[in-house]
């Protein structure tokens, strides 16, 4: 599980979850898989998906959960 906080215009690297990665935005917003998400919203990676297009436009807080 990791808290994070990310700076508008943020974007993430490509990278493979090997589990199921799971999202709660605090705050802010981030476009996951072409999905926007604000306050309160989850969105899922499902397991052994490619993700490099994971950002946020204004900066965001959200928690993640995560298997290595």
């Amino acid at each position: 599980m990791q808290l994070v906080r990310c700076e508008r215009g943020a974007r993430f690297p490509w990278h493979r979850h090997a589990g199921p990665e799971f999202i709660y935005v605090i705050a802010g917003e981030v476009i996951q898989r072409g999905k926007r998400l604000g306050p309160g919203d989850a969105g899922i990676a499902p397991a052994e998906t490619e993700e490099d297009d994971f950002l946020s436009e204004t900066g965001a807080t959200f928690l993640t959960v995560y298997t290595e």
